[in-house]
């Protein structure tokens, strides 16, 4: 077998909600994925998830053909603290670097129930804060025919949807709504990056931001210094 014969090995990295996680394709056959589901774990987990994986399948950093990142948008230090785990590891340009929009990805993964249902597009979210949501629309293939727009849950629930899939993190449970696809995980992220790929679609990890849409807010206690009137 050549070179150019064999599959790219893909590492994903989904750090951008409660999930950390990271998947391992090679080519489009899912070789491993591990997740943990709580806060605060992502910089004290996923370093250590990334060293185990590699070590398990008895794989080096230099094995990897591209490591992909979840881009966002999602949560502020999430986003931030796989983005750097990413671009320390494509030092120099090798691994390729491929950054996955949130959004694009669940459409993506969406595509086959799409068709299925005979859709007549597919809505993609993700929770932002409070009552807020981030909402793109797709179409049965996952191209985008709207740009990304913030909106509250009552603006939502006036959106019409009918006979279009919901997908994501936002997405009520409708008859066109799949459980698998209300929460990104790692193997969503890597599954989009995959075909990437093959598309020759990476990006520049030296440059590389994600994408936060909405300002970070920094929060302060509202209780009261020692000694304030």
């Amino acid at each position: 077998m050549t070179d150019s014969d064999k599959k790219p090995i893909i590492l994903s990295i989904e750090s951008s909600g409660n999930t950390s996680g990271i998947a391992l394709h090679e080519g489009t056959e899912l070789l491993a994925e591990y997740s943990l589901v709580g806060k605060n774990l992502h910089d004290k987990l996923m370093t250590e998830s990334i060293r185990r994986l590699l070590g398990d399948l008895e794989l080096k950093i230099e094995d990897i053909s591209a490591i992909a990142v979840s881009a966002g948008p999602g949560s502020f230090t999430g986003l931030r603290i796989g983005a750097a785990i990413a671009k320390g590891l494509c030092f120099e340009g090798s691994p390729k670097f491929i950054a996955v929009p949130n959004l694009s990805a669940f459409a993506f993964a969406a595509r086959d129930f799409a068709k299925a249902l005979n859709a007549s597009g597919i809505i993609a979210t993700i929770k932002a804060h409070k009552n807020l949501m981030y909402r793109q629309e797709f179409n049965i293939e996952a191209e985008a025919s709207g740009e990304i727009i913030m909106t509250d849950t009552t603006e939502f629930e006036a959106l019409d949807t009918t006979g279009k899939v919901l997908c994501g993190t936002a997405a009520e449970p409708t008859a066109f709504t799949l459980k698998t696809l209300t929460e990104l995980s790692p193997r969503i992220i890597g599954e989009y990056a995959v075909a990437a790929y093959n598309k020759s679609d990476f990006a520049d990890a030296a440059e590389f931001t994600p994408m936060y849409i909405q300002e970070f807010e920094i929060k302060t206690s509202k209780k009261k210094i020692f000694g304030e009137k």
